[in-house]
């Protein structure tokens, strides 16, 4: 009985340093928290889950069972290969905090804790909470880069079973035509929803059927086939109802609730009905620690928030907006045939050769300071609603790389040819992603400008490269001679 009491009475001393350790954790990385919060909390979003995802977390972590009685932390093991990979893993989530680029700082978040427990209680306890900690990576906002791959599979899919049951139907893209309307796969109905609710009840079923490492695995797949599948069944349905009703129904304008419904359907009794095991029950213990390890995990752990703390940032001159040359014919008003990147921040350069039909745009964004991004968010760079892209290279158009585009207007043989580059604190770059990594050398050597170059050259059928490398050569060296 005096056992007992021993081990309850460790067991709560214990459980109160690891709420301690959360706590501490959360504190010394709020800025990101508060940022995922800010997610969290719209419930008509993607990350709708996040807060319940964000309790079972800690409540997997406070009630996991050791199964041992030992703890490979009072045997001094790992602590300092894990220090150092901790101190460096802190360090690049300060730099990501720096620079703004949230999704790395979120993603850090995982494995940052990670190696703050290993630190602290060892590798065998670190191990032990892994599965339960994993779970946090499904509140994290990495659905909004699956949302394009996504929709594309949906649509082949879709088409798939429309062409199987003999509807009459021409796809293009993520636009499907049936006779009494156009049906469009937007990326709100990439199923990123569906299938992150999917995963976390299949963590959940996992968790608490008392699965195996491989049998967890094996209901994931499950639940990730099933949140994909009732999607598909969600659209397919949409334009059977469609093609039946003409587009009348009210549900071809708002379907969220039979979408919602139709998962429940497809999920919830695979989930019912899935084996469950017995769980054995065990003294319940929580990692044990010493004092130095303690003292070593959260030097290392503070080391990324101290750096943002005695990070300033001081801008440098105001740089004056590049001019477009004086060839182009300047218009405000002239837009690109097909649009790209716009948001309220920035100022917008657009200009055209109406004898060559080319058109030419420069977004130009500055950094002013410490809470602005140097290179903004963009969810979408062109309206997939009304444009295919048919062929995309990088190409040596310019004094560096650039990405050349055709677009191709759905329903039409109008076509477009794009190149298009960025500049990052003078850091060249073909993609966005290679723009959103610049900011990284930009912002740590004191630089706050960001550029977009776009060149589009309109034709029918068939476009030539060879004019529209030309045209943007001649641009680029005007561009520089008029500039400097």
């Amino acid at each position: 009985m005096d056992k007992l009491q021993h081990y309850y009475s460790k067991y709560i001393e214990q459980k109160i340093v690891v709420l301690a350790f959360i706590s501490v954790f959360v504190l010394l990385y709020n800025s990101s928290f508060i940022a995922l919060f800010a997610k969290w909390v719209k419930w008509d979003e993607g990350l709708s889950h996040g807060l319940p995802v964000l309790v079972i977390v800690i409540a997997g972590i406070l009630s996991y069972n050791s199964h041992s009685k030992e703890n490979d932390s009072h045997k001094g093991r790992g602590a300092i290969p894990s220090s150092l990979v901790l101190l460096a893993t802190s360090l690049a989530w300060g730099v990501a905090n720096i620079v703004h680029i949230t999704i790395i700082e979120q993603l850090l978040l995982v494995p940052i804790f990670w190696l703050f427990w290993a630190t602290a209680f060892g590798f065998k306890s670190a191990f032990r909470i892994s599965y339960q900690l994993s779970l946090l990576l499904l509140a994290l906002p990495i659905w909004d880069y699956l949302e394009t791959p996504l929709v594309d599979l949906s649509s082949l899919v879709v088409n798939f079973l429309v062409t199987v049951v003999g509807i009459p139907a021409m796809t293009e893209g993520n636009s499907i035509y049936i006779p009494s309307g156009h049906i469009l796969i937007a990326d709100g109905c990439s199923g990123a929803r569906y299938l992150a609710v999917s995963l976390v009840l299949s963590y959940l079923s996992g968790m608490m059927n008392g699965y195996n490492l491989k049998q967890r695995i094996a209901a994931l797949l499950m639940g990730t086939a099933l949140g994909l599948l009732a999607n598909w069944i969600r659209i397919f349905a949409l334009i059977i109802i469609g093609h039946i009703t003409e587009m009348q129904s009210s549900l071809m304008s708002d379907h969220e609730f039979f979408g919602w419904a139709l998962f429940a359907a497809i999920l919830f009794p695979s989930i019912y009905f899935s084996p469950a095991y017995k769980i054995k029950e065990k003294i319940r213990l929580a990692p044990s620690f010493t004092l130095p390890r303690i003292i070593l995990a959260l030097t290392c752990l503070s080391a990324g928030p101290l750096i943002v703390m005695l990070s300033g940032y001081e801008s440098e001159e105001k740089h004056p907006y590049i001019a477009l040359p004086s060839s182009y014919t300047v218009d405000q008003d002239v837009s690109l045939p097909v649009a790209q990147y716009r948001i309220d921040r920035g100022h917008r350069s657009s200009g055209y050769l109406s004898n060559e039909q080319v058109y030419v745009q420069i977004d130009q964004y500055r950094k002013s300071d410490a809470n602005q991004k140097l290179v903004p968010y963009f969810r979408s760079p062109y309206n997939r609603a009304l444009w295919l892209i048919e062929h995309t290279e990088i190409i040596e158009a310019v004094d560096q790389t650039a990405t050349m585009t055709t677009f191709r207007r759905k329903g039409t043989n109008n076509r477009v040819m794009q190149v298009q580059w960025f500049n990052t604190g003078g850091f060249g770059s073909s993609t966005i992603v290679g723009a959103k990594l610049a900011q990284f050398p930009a912002i740590l050597l004191g630089r706050n400008t960001f550029d977009i170059y776009t060149i589009q050259l309109t034709c029918f059928r068939h476009c030539e490269k060879d004019q529209l490398v030309i045209a943007s050569k001649k641009f680029y060296y005007l561009l520089k001679e008029e500039n400097d």
